[in-house]
C-alpha cells in the first residue's frame, strides 16, 4: 500500500497541471533570499522585527506589545504592523513593482496605528513605508470602506478580517489619510 500510495502522489493530478506551490525563490541575489520559503507566521515575525528596526533606527523608541491587539508600541503608539513583499508578475514570475497585499487588519483589535511596509524589487530605492490610524480605517467612509473586504469568509460570516489587494493597494497609498513615515512624528 505504501509503494502504491507514493505512486499515486507522484504521479497526481496536482503536479501534472502545475498546482504545486512554486518555490522558486523570486528574491534570490537580494537581501530577501528566502523570505518568500518562510510560513506566513515567519514572515510576520520577520515583518515586524524588520519595521521595528527600522523605527529604532531612525530615534523612535519600540517597546513589546501589552496584548495581541498590536504588534509593537512605538513612540507611546499601540502599533499595528504589516509588512508585504512585491507580488509576482503572472508572465514574468519576478516581484512586480507596487504589487502589494495588506491582510488580517481588524476593527476590533486594539491599535492606534497600522504601520505598512512594502518591499519593491529594487529594494532600497522605492520600497513603501507609510502608516495611517485606527481612526482613519475604522471610520464611516475611511480606509476600510474605500480599499478594504471582507477576508475569511467575508461577507457572510460578518467577521472582523479585512484584506487590501491588488490595484486597491495603490489607490490606499495615494489616499490623503495615508501617511509617510517621515509623518510620524507630526501625526496625531
Amino acid at each position: 500500500m505504501a509503494a502504491q500510495l507514493e505512486k499515486i502522489f507522484m504521479e497526481s493530478m496536482l503536479k501534472n497541471k502545475g498546482m504545486l506551490y512554486d518555490i522558486e525563490d523570486r528574491w534570490q541575489g537580494t537581501a530577501l533570499e528566502g523570505y518568500q520559503k518562510l510560513d506566513p507566521k515567519g514572515k510576520g515575525a520577520y515583518g515586524e522585527n524588520v519595521v521595528a528596526e527600522i523605527f529604532r533606527m531612525s530615534g523612535s523608541v519600540v517597546i513589546d506589545p501589552e496584548n495581541p491587539g498590536h504588534d509593537r508600541i512605538v513612540d507611546s503608539h499601540k502599533t499595528e504592523i504589516k509588512f508585504s513583499v512585491a507580488n509576482k508578475d503572472a508572465k514574468t514570475n519576478q516581484p512586480e513593482k507596487d504589487k502589494f497585499m495588506l491582510n488580517h487588519v481588524s476593527v476590533g483589535k486594539d491599535w492606534e496605528r497600522l504601520v505598512f511596509m512594502g518591499v519593491n524589487p529594487k529594494i532600497s530605492e522605492d520600497s513603501v513605508f507609510v502608516w495611517f490610524t485606527h481612526h482613519d480605517f475604522a471610520k464611516p467612509g475611511g480606509l476600510k470602506d474605500k480599499y478594504f473586504k471582507p477576508q475569511q469568509g467575508g461577507k457572510k460570516v460578518d467577521n472582523d478580517d479585512w484584506i487590501c489587494a491588488s490595484k486597491n493597494v495603490q489607490k490606499l497609498l495615494s489616499d490623503p489619510m495615508v501617511r509617510d513615515k517621515s509623518e510620524w512624528q507630526m501625526g496625531e
